[in-house]
């Protein structure tokens, strides 16, 4: 009666962000196991948590306007992420976000 979805399993690999919230600059490589983030408030921890969701659901858990998630004075921001997935090969989603308009694309 419904399709067959092909449900395949993307870990997020590492993840690249510019201009996004609070965060100028960042890139991060996971490790496999268990990652924390740490650091004093304000360093950007929720701020790199939202970015993955947004990377998810193409939205901000924390901040429904999207223009508001541009790091001030930035024109836009960008949040790549290279997952890899049950086949092992690596993929890639690239978000832009500029103040009028959103793009994505997967690699």
């Amino acid at each position: 009666m419904y399709p067959q979805l092909n449900r395949s399993s993307m870990i997020l690999k590492r993840i690249s962000i510019l201009n996004y919230k609070n965060l100028e600059q960042a890139e991060l490589e996971f490790s496999p196991k268990m990652n924390c983030f740490i650091g004093q408030n304000g360093m950007g921890k929720t701020n790199l948590l939202d970015a993955v969701y947004y990377l998810s659901f193409c939205k901000s858990a924390t901040n429904p306007i999207d223009s508001q998630n541009i790091r001030h004075e930035g024109e836009f921001f960008v949040i790549q992420g290279f997952y890899e997935t049950d086949q092992g090969e690596p993929e890639g989603i690239l978000w832009i976000e500029t103040s009028s308009e959103k793009a994505i694309q997967a690699e």
